[in-house]
């Protein structure tokens, strides 16, 4: 669809399309996600459409954009430790010197090395 994507447009277009498509009586379930545009549309199509179950639940929100919303939030979070791990090991794999002193430790410290770095 052609900007604009505000409310008024997305709702106009998709009445458009489920009057084209016959389906303008059968609707029960719109899934969207959290843009604040799409409330406005979901509020215009509730008063245009003659929904199923009186639209209860109409709007459904898309889980899939909610999840990948917590977890960018979470990874800002974490971000700088990611970074230093990263970074510790590309120092440890940088030169086989350092790799086998790595390797040493983990004998000294009893620890199960099964995986690489």
């Amino acid at each position: 669809m052609p900007p604009p994507h505000n409310g008024v447009s997305l709702a106009e277009k998709i009445l458009l399309l489920l009057k084209d498509w016959g389906l303008e009586k059968k609707v029960m379930y719109l899934t969207l996600d959290n843009a604040s545009s799409n409330d406005l549309c979901v509020d215009m199509l509730k008063s245009q459409l003659k929904l199923l179950c009186d639209g209860d639940h109409f709007h459904v929100r898309c889980c899939a954009h909610i999840l990948n919303l917590i977890v960018k939030e979470g990874l800002k979070d974490v971000d700088e430790s990611v970074v230093k791990v990263r970074e510790c090991v590309k120092y440890c794999k940088g030169f086989q010197v350092r790799k086998q002193r790595f390797l040493e430790s983990v004998k000294v410290c009893d620890l199960i090395y099964s995986k690489g770095l």
